[in-house]
């Protein structure tokens, strides 16, 4: 019998490892960490400065993520309705906002939970973290 195990939960350092594996180097996606949710953190809540800190902080706040796909090339690549968008922007780009949520929705696939698992038990590397986020992106590996 195949047990199913359903994660409800990501930590503030499960997200720094998942972004900063997922996004360093990153030559076709990029973040934007400008959501108004982190303005509204209290000083002494939010861990540390890096970009994968104050990622975490947003998407554990309610706020979303602003990915930028450069590979759109004028096509959105998505099964997946996200509370905004996506869109395209004036030059073809994929414009997407991903919230907490969508990641934990990519966890509980059955290959988004491996990948999660790998990422997370340090056996990750940058494709295994980049394809978790491309399924809370698009809701399937588009770049493999």
């Amino acid at each position: 019998m195949k047990v199913r195990i359903t994660v409800t939960e990501l930590s503030h350092e499960d997200l720094v490892n998942i972004l900063s594996t997922a996004l360093y180097g990153c030559n076709y996606l990029s973040v934007d960490l400008d959501d108004p949710v982190y303005e509204t953190i209290p000083e002494d809540q939010r861990i540390g400065h890096c970009y994968e800190d104050i990622g975490a902080d947003i998407l554990l706040h309610g706020g979303n993520l602003k990915i930028t796909d450069y590979e759109a090339d004028g096509e959105l690549y998505t099964k997946r309705r996200h509370k905004q968008g996506p869109y395209l922007d004036k030059i073809g780009r994929g414009i997407y906002f991903i919230s907490i949520e969508d990641i934990l929705w990519a966890c509980n696939t059955e290959h988004g939970y491996k990948l999660l698992t790998e990422t997370l038990s340090g056996e990750d590397d940058y494709f295994t973290a980049n394809n978790l986020i491309q399924i809370a992106m698009f809701g399937e590996e588009i770049y493999g």
